[in-house]
């Protein structure tokens, strides 16, 4: 399609320099040099040489218009059509230096005003006969009448040639492209007309040197039709804007709007009757608050004060009234228009965020029932590990340590009997199984602790942070420094729990990735909150590594804070070590609080 579009205007661009030519030759040889004299020769030199040189540029085209229409017209009235006809071709020549360099364009530019003059020169003769003749003819309304056509004809002519090498350049409409572009240039031809029509008339009465009067006149017409095709452009260039303006205004996906500071609306595009359900005139000339809950009027009232003051854009969430009763979630940006420098009114966008706040409150329901189901796993992992802890040292603590005291009633036994030599190595070989009993005890008793501390249950949570400080130490070779000086904590159940199993968790990381030589464990009661402080002397954390995926340590702790409704705060300095801080509403003051199970 695109190739067959570039060889159409070329074949027009051809066209209309092959008929150029022909219409230069055809005139070349139906010429007479008995018409021409010094005065012709000024005329062609003027035209060709001065008034191709006074144009002016059409807007967003690349093509000029000159004044030259007047002396052409002027040369038409005075030696004939065929004369007319060669001093525009030159005319057309000599003005393409302006527009282009093309060879093509200069020939083009030519052939168009040769054909468009012939054109003009044969419908006057046609109509009125010899066209030389026509200034003689004591005949004012045949001569107005030579005038009205000489100009129409050749505006028509040469502007819709002029069109048509736009149009099929561009790809555009051939209508559109005149109307846009060329419609308004008649003012040139009409004015030029009419001088050249005038002067010829004074030329029959006092004389060639009448036509000295063209030289203000064109002066006047080309600084006026300047001055006009400048307000042309600017009336052009703001209307087009203005549409374009208004074709991005209603077709915009969100609802757009204008409201005077009163807040009565003055323009709504397609999207808000959608949104809406109301249609245009339904809207317009309403007040906002018809179209929002109660609840939102001082919102909204708030928002247009603050770009008042400040004049900025302000984008908050509120909710739209609909026609059928619904209350659309929505988005709303909104900034000042102003005029002069003083607020006239707020233009907005706004955006249906329905479907997003439904998404958001099923992905919250879904964290919600992922919450409730981890503090349930929680929960029943704390219970099965107490029962089992319960039943090891209950039932396998209590069998070997059975075992233990009948190993000692043996050995008591058998150092009372009177074969010492045998009994002696009777008791060798008990010993080994009572060793093999006191390590499997402290084995039992360790894993037990480690399922859920006895210490937590019977003693309470201080004790229990103490404990596992020192085993921690022990175990590791970590100093393990713990200020914990309150005697009592008044914390629940779960809520103790879980502060013990952050600490355990904490203790993890400083042995497995901190590389520290000393851990500080302090406890303190801050503004109705328990707090636990865990910092070391290690290399630290960066912010990225607290956020990995691979980080479940930290999330595990954040999760046990948030399900006793606590905070955590990990800070740490590179090289200087970490900071964990746990807060924990007490009883008094975690109102709501419920755990769930």
């Amino acid at each position: 399609m695109l190739v067959s579009k570039q060889n159409l205007f070329k074949c027009f661009l051809y066209t209309v320099i092959a008929a150029g030519l022909a219409v230069v030759l055809f005139s070349i040889q139906r010429l007479s040099l008995a018409q021409f004299d010094w005065r012709f020769l000024i005329l062609a030199v003027t035209t060709v040489g001065f008034c191709s040189r006074l144009g002016v540029k059409l807007p967003r085209v690349s093509a000029q218009v000159t004044v030259g229409d007047t002396l052409i017209f002027f040369a038409m009235l005075l030696y004939g059509g065929e004369a007319a006809t060669l001093l525009a071709a030159a005319e057309g020549f000599g003005l393409s230096y302006r527009v282009s360099k093309k060879l093509r364009v200069f020939l083009f530019n030519a052939a168009q005003m040769a054909c468009s003059t012939f054109l003009t020169a044969w419908v006057l003769r046609s109509l009125l006969g010899p066209i030389e003749a026509l200034p003689r003819y004591d005949d004012p309304a045949r001569y107005l009448a030579a005038t009205f056509i000489m100009a129409l004809v050749q505006y028509i002519a040469n502007s819709g040639l002029a069109a048509l090498y736009t149009a099929l350049k561009d790809d555009q409409p051939v209508w559109l492209t005149w109307r846009r572009h060329y419609l308004w240039t008649s003012i040139t031809y009409f004015a030029g007309a009419s001088v050249a029509s005038i002067t010829v008339d004074v030329v029959g009465a006092i004389g060639i040197s009448a036509a000295l009067i063209i030289s203000p006149i064109i002066a006047i017409i080309y600084f006026s039709y300047r001055t006009y095709v400048k307000k042309i452009e600017a009336s052009t260039e703001l209307r087009e804007s203005e549409e374009r303006y208004r074709e991005l205004f209603e077709n915009a996906k969100d609802a757009t709007y204008v409201h005077d500071l009163g807040g009565r609306f003055t323009s709504v595009n397609r999207a808000a009757e959608k949104l809406t359900g109301y249609t245009r005139a339904e809207i317009l000339g309403k007040h906002f608050v018809n179209f929002i809950p109660a609840d939102q009027i001082e919102v909204i009232s708030e928002h247009i004060v603050r770009k008042l003051a400040d004049e900025g854009e302000t984008t908050y969430e509120s909710e739209v009234l609909t026609r059928d009763g619904r209350s659309v979630a929505v988005e709303v940006s909104s900034h000042l228009i102003s005029e002069s420098g003083v607020p006239v009114a707020v233009q907005g966008a706004v955006r249906d965020i329905s479907e997003r706040k439904a998404a958001e409150e099923k992905l919250k329901a879904y964290s919600e029932q992922l919450r409730a189901l981890s503090a349930r796993l929680q929960s029943a992992r704390e219970q099965e590990g107490t029962r089992i802890a319960r039943e090891i040292h209950d039932e396998l603590g209590s069998a070997l340590t059975s075992l233990k005291w009948d190993l000692e009633e043996m050995d008591k036994m058998m150092s009372a009997s009177s074969d010492q030599p045998k009994l002696a190595v009777l008791r060798g070989k008990l010993h080994a199984p009572m060793k093999l009993a006191d390590t499997a005890i402290s084995a039992i008793r360790r894993i037990a602790s480690e399922l859920r501390p006895s210490i937590l249950d019977d003693l309470g949570l201080v004790p229990a942070i103490e404990w596992q400080a020192q085993q921690f130490q022990e175990r590791t070779g970590i100093i393990c420094d713990c200020d914990c000086f309150l005697e009592k904590v008044e914390l629940s159940e779960e809520q103790a729990t879980a502060v013990f199993r952050i600490l355990q968790e904490a203790l993890t990381n400083v042995l497995r990735h901190a590389q520290a030589t000393r851990v500080q464990i302090k406890i303190n009661i801050e503004n109705g909150h328990f707090a636990l402080s865990v910092s070391d002397n290690g290399k630290g954390i960066t912010e990225s590594e607290k956020s990995e995926q691979q980080s479940l340590g930290i999330l595990g702790m954040r999760e046990r804070a948030h399900l006793i409704s606590g905070e955590i705060d990990i800070n740490s300095v590179s090289e200087q070590g970490t900071v964990i801080l746990v807060q924990v509403p007490l009883p008094a003051q975690a109102k709501g609080f419920e755990m769930t199970n």
